[in-house]
């Protein structure tokens, strides 16, 4: 009931602090029987909250066993779908025992035949590569098939990129694999336990794999450089937030494999070649995009900036005071990127939650109807706000882009462009 009453609003927030979300190739997903999302994990929250969001069946998320010590809290995450597992080594025999009871509870032939998700990368880390894959996902797999309830397990490998994870208004591309079959390594499970699980595990990794943008560690800033003039030259809409578009997921892991294959002379050559470039751009107060964009700066973009201030202002000052707390933490008590968005998000969901009650309570009290009447209103204004200030910040860039003398602007074109063509080098041919 929580669950199915939070959604809407989880969905929400996430069209606020994501700029685009790619949902790609949702429909691999079973329509019944039980499945387990095995995922990549570079984020803390986001990554679940996503997936619980973004499709149909209802997810069950597994954590620390230990979380549930307290018997509130661990009430209020069971509300949440959250279920505990044990491990030997935190928690005994006796409590791993438990862990079967769980996976028979999610996967009951006689009950709704859930779903649950497993990072099988286990702790969060951000980083545009793949850490070795732990082999829970199997073992539950295969102690659901021999436990003689079901015929068949799907594992449905998803694998989630972030452009920034720790930004706000970033990019997300999220993209559901084939289903693997737990039944098909059976025979394998059977003879040999350990070669069984190993073999699934392995299959998870390599699916993985082929789904996520990964960047040897040494060769990020040239990566990262190529990336932003990509973006830079398709820059997607304002709305809608959510697509289904796989362009940018292919042209990102096309361009990542590309600059891990480089030789050192040759990465040596563009990261000189970048590093001059993007100190050219800071130095100017410019980004990449400025250079392509059309003139923001134009007249009817001006007159929209000074017809929609007032709106935008109404809806900024009314958000402020609930985002407030999050921001805060986020900048400057939460240390690990992987947490930073996860924090904000989750902050101001609870305050923006708090702060419509007491506006529906002063509206109670003083029997003034138009009082909640208005919070819709607020809402789209702060909304609005997010448009106007992506809006008003292009204006301001492309003003700069106007004022900066001519031979600044050549040098900076031709620097560009040089890289462009490093970009197109490493793209796939684009369809006929």
């Amino acid at each position: 009931m929580v669950h199915k009453m939070l959604k809407p609003v989880v969905i929400l927030a996430l069209k606020t602090v994501y700029r685009n979300i790619d949902l790609i190739r949702k429909d691999r997903i079973p329509k019944e029987g039980p499945v387990i999302f095995v995922a990549n994990h570079p984020t803390a929250f986001i990554d679940p909250v996503l997936l619980a969001a973004l499709q149909d069946r209802t997810v069950h998320f597994l954590t620390r066993g230990d979380y549930f010590n307290s018997r509130l809290f661990g009430a209020f995450l069971t509300l949440l779908h959250v279920r505990p597992v044990y491990r030997m080594n935190e928690s005994g025999f006796a409590k791993v025992k438990t862990n079967l009871s769980t996976f028979n509870l999610l996967f009951h032939p006689d009950g709704k035949r859930e779903t649950i998700l497993v990072s099988v990368e286990g702790n969060a880390t951000h980083e545009k590569r793949m850490r070795p894959v732990r082999k829970g996902a199997a073992r539950i797999a295969f102690d659901t098939l021999e436990s003689g309830g079901f015929e068949e397990i799907h594992l449905v490998p998803v694998g989630f990129t972030y452009t920034y994870a720790e930004q706000f208004r970033s990019q997300v591309m999220m993209v559901f694999d084939e289903p693997i079959k737990g039944s098909d390594f059976l025979e394998i499970y059977r003879e040999n336990k350990a070669r069984g699980i190993t073999a699934l595990t392995e299959e998870i990794k390599k699916r993985l794999e082929d789904n996520v943008v990964i960047l040897n560690r040494e060769r990020e800033a040239v990566a990262e450089a190529f990336f932003v003039l990509y973006r830079s030259d398709h820059p997607r809409p304002f709305w809608p937030v959510i697509t289904h578009q796989e362009e940018q997921l292919s042209a990102e892991k096309a361009i990542g494999d590309g600059v891990n294959a480089m030789d050192d002379q040759e990465y040596n050559q563009w990261n000189e070649l970048q590093k001059a470039y993007f100190t050219a751009l800071e130095q100017a107060g410019l980004e990449d995009a400025t250079l392509v964009r059309k003139n923001a700066a134009n007249l009817l973009n001006t007159v929209m900036l000074i017809a929609g201030f007032l709106p935008a202002a109404l809806g900024y000052l009314w958000a402020w005071l609930p985002l407030l707390p999050g921001k805060y933490l986020a900048e400057h008590k939460v240390r690990r990127l992987e947490f930073k968005i996860s924090v904000q998000m989750g902050v101001g969901l609870g305050a923006f939650l708090v702060y419509t009650i007491l506006w529906l309570l002063i509206s109670l009290l003083t029997a003034n109807i138009w009082i909640a009447a208005l919070i819709p209103v607020l809402f789209a204004a702060a909304y609005f706000c997010i448009w106007y200030l992506e809006l008003w910040h292009k204006w301001r860039q492309d003003y700069r882009l106007h004022r900066l003398p001519l031979q600044e602007h050549g040098t900076l074109i031709i620097r560009r462009e040089q890289l462009a063509a490093g970009l197109k080098a490493l793209l796939p041919p684009a369809a006929p």
